[in-house]
Order: structure tokens, then C-alpha cells, then sequence
């Protein structure tokens, strides 16, 4: 890595200050740039596996609503809440244009999948833009970090948001969005799609009331408590200043990978944001070198994050440091 200039960081689990190099994409090897160049080119016959969803939605529903016993109503349920969870990343997806080569196909898929998830894909597109312009800063809309000063108070913000983030953020990305606007066109687009959303949740809950609670009720619910899991490990306690150390990868399962569209590879998206969902895996072992030497954090499951960030924050304190797995505290604080 040529170029590497020293990073002072306080690393969690470290008992005094750690250094790690301040990598950026430019200290990537030639070869592995121009490879992660090719792993841009969309290829939307690869969005058909997605379409695995729709039989995953109508099985899970009707377990939900006929299931001979509460075990397999709930995992109808727990089926649901992951499709919904999926139409939000895919709706992310079209947000960034990567899913078609027709930006207009891709607002309006983008739009189709943020209705039964309450969200305007045009709002949310217009605010989501500059969080990736302002990662981790005091100008990045979503950061968490600039919601409290670091300690007790800012503890008490991640336990908020890891239990009604979702909640929050639907008023977040509706008010959020028009005022970052970059037009009256933008404007008009967010409220009709929010009157859209509107008319069909009302129309919708009008002819079947007792169905809505099973199919999407109690599936949102599902779905919001996963989001704020998600949410909270992609940014939760992270470095800002170094591209590299300001947001998180999480290996899972190629199930949970799956409904996730590979957005569990954060760090990777973050990097190279025009990348499609269906190559950040190969982006994910084309930068692994770099991330170790970075001290990136990335997990191995998001139960083992979890575990250490409520290990971490029960203390009632939150360094200024970034929550690492164990294996790399080692590496990095030996």
C-alpha cells in the first residue's frame, strides 16, 4: 500500500492508542481497481433471483394467516418481515440506480418497494445521497454520533434507536427529504408519492382489516426490530476520518445475505457505491488485505456484534473508538 499515512485511532478493547494506516481507495493496488471498475457494470438479468421474494411473500403469507399452529403463524410472520426488509434494500438499490439501465425503471421499482415499507424512494433517495457525501460528519443527516455528546447520553440514544429507529426514521426520511430537495419537481414527487402510499395503506386496511394486521402489521414490526439491527451495526460506534474505519461489514449466512441484497457488506457499498448488490461479495475479498490493515471492522454474524455492543455500552459509557471483533482487537492491539 503505497501512500499510507499514519491514523492515531483509538481501537475498542486496546488499553492505551493504536495506529492504523489512513488507507483510501487510491492506495488499492492498479489491479484491484480496475477489477472493482468491472464489478460496476450492472448486469440486470442478475435482479431475477430477487423475484424469488414473491413466492417467499405468498408462502409466509399464507402461513401467517392459515398456519394450523402459532409456531408456523410466526414464522409466516418472521417470512414476511424479511421480505419487507428486502423490498427496503431493493428500493436502496434503485435509489442509487443500480438495479436497471433505465433510471426511470429504476425510480419506479424503487418506488413500487417503498410502498408497503412507508417510504417515499424519492425522499429517500434525496437524503440518503448526502449521507453518502457526508459519511460519519456532522453534515451526514443520518449519523448517530452527532445526536449526543459521547457518554451516558449518547448511550441512551443507540438503545433508542436500536429499538424504535425504524419508527423514527420514517418522520426523518419524509421531513428530511423535502427540505433536502434540490427542487420543486423533487418537492411535488415527495408528497404525491407519500399521498400514494397513503391512499393504498387506507384502501388497503378498509377492505381487509383483519388480514392487514397478520400480513403486514405484525410483519413491520418484525421487519423494524431487524432494520434497527441492521441499521445499528452498519455505522453504530465506527471511526469517522478514514473511509475505511467509518462504517461496517457483517458476514452472515447466504440467506440472510440474500434478503439483505449483500448490504451487510456496508464497508464495501460505502467504498464503491456504484457497485450492484450482486458483486459486493467479490468487492468484500478483493479488499480484505486492505480492511486488515485498515483495522476495519467487520463481523462475523450479527449476534456476535451485537453481544459486544451491549457488552460496550452497558458500561454507560461509549469511547471514542470503534467496536471491533475480538480476533482484530488482538491483531491490532498486540
Amino acid at each position: 500500500m503505497s501512500g499510507s499515512r499514519a491514523y492515531p485511532s483509538g481501537i475498542y478493547g486496546c488499553p492505551g492508542p493504536a495506529a492504523t494506516p489512513a488507507l483510501t481507495r487510491n492506495d488499492l493496488s492498479a489491479e484491484v481497481r480496475a477489477e472493482i471498475r468491472a464489478l460496476q457494470r450492472l448486469e440486470p438479468r442478475r435482479n431475477l433471483r430477487l423475484l424469488l421474494l414473491i413466492p417467499i411473500a405468498a408462502l409466509a403469507g399464507a402461513a401467517a394467516l392459515h398456519g394450523p399452529g402459532l409456531l408456523l403463524q410466526a414464522a409466516g410472520t418472521l417470512g414476511i418481515g424479511a421480505v419487507l426488509v428486502s423490498l427496503s434494500v431493493v428500493m436502496h438499490e434503485g435509489g442509487h440506480h443500480l438495479l436497471f439501465r433505465s433510471r426511470r425503471l429504476d425510480r419506479a421499482v424503487a418506488f413500487c418497494c417503498g410502498v408497503p415499507v412507508l417510504i417515499s424512494a424519492t425522499a429517500y433517495r434525496t437524503l440518503h445521497l448526502r449521507h453518502h457525501a457526508f459519511e460519519h460528519s456532522e453534515r451526514d443527516p443520518d449519523d448517530i454520533e452527532t445526536l449526543a455528546r459521547k457518554g451516558i447520553p449518547l448511550v441512551l440514544v443507540y438503545y433508542v434507536l436500536l429499538i424504535a429507529g425504524t419508527y423514527l426514521y420514517f418522520p426523518h426520511v419524509a421531513l428530511g427529504g423535502l427540505r433536502a430537495a434540490r427542487s420543486a419537481g423533487e418537492r411535488r414527487a415527495i408528497a404525491l408519492e407519500y399521498a400514494a402510499i397513503g391512499a393504498a395503506l387506507a384502501a388497503a386496511w378498509w377492505l381487509a382489516p383483519a388480514a392487514m394486521v397478520r400480513l403486514w402489521l405484525l410483519p413491520m414490526l418484525v421487519a423494524g426490530q431487524l432494520t434497527n439491527l441492521r441499521s445499528l451495526a452498519e455505522h453504530g460506534l465506527t471511526t469517522g476520518g478514514n473511509a475505511f474505519t467509518a462504517t461496517r461489514s457483517v458476514r452472515t449466512t447466504r440467506v440472510v445475505a440474500f434478503f439483505l441484497c449483500n448490504l451487510n457488506l456496508h464497508l464495501e457499498h460505502h467504498l464503491f457505491p456504484a457497485v450492484p448488490w450482486y458483486n459486493l461479495p467479490r468487492v468484500h475479498q478483493l479488499l480484505e488485505p486492505a480492511c486488515r490493515a485498515a483495522g476495519s471492522s467487520v463481523y462475523d454474524g450479527y449476534g456476535s456484534f451485537l453481544w459486544d455492543f451491549l457488552r460496550t455500552t452497558w458500561s454507560g459509557v461509549v469511547p471514542d473508538v470503534r467496536l471491533l471483533p475480538a480476533h482484530l482487537r488482538e491483531e491490532h492491539c498486540a
